[in-house]
């Protein structure tokens, strides 16, 4: 991390906390799958065509799978690891908080 090297000579410590998906507005399956239809019904006939008429339909499916799959419901982890940063007195350089995070 970039920020952390420019600031430590001035004796900042930098901690990075990186959350992975959890559920919240930006989550919110209603939402994404009206999104969705928003941008499909937006394309022209011809992107549909080469899509496919069922596109829409399987990637509203898709998404529903994969948020039931990966976004955790409980936000406190993240609270928790905030937490940590600030009262342990030998902070890890970085938190990654729900098991998605590992990929980021």
């Amino acid at each position: 991390m970039v920020i952390r090297h420019e600031l430590q000579p001035y004796g900042v410590n930098v901690i990075e906390i990186m959350p992975g998906s959890f559920e919240t507005e930006i989550t919110n399956i209603q939402k994404m799958r009206e999104s969705t239809d928003t941008v499909w019904y937006r394309a022209s006939n011809e992107m549909r065509d080469e899509y496919g008429h069922d596109y829409s339909d399987k990637v509203k499916a898709y998404t529903t799978d994969i948020q039931r799959k990966i976004v955790a419901k409980d936000p406190t982890w993240v609270i928790d690891a905030y937490y940590e940063a600030i009262v342990a007195k030998r902070p890890k350089l970085l938190y990654r908080v729900g098991w998605d995070a590992l990929f980021l």
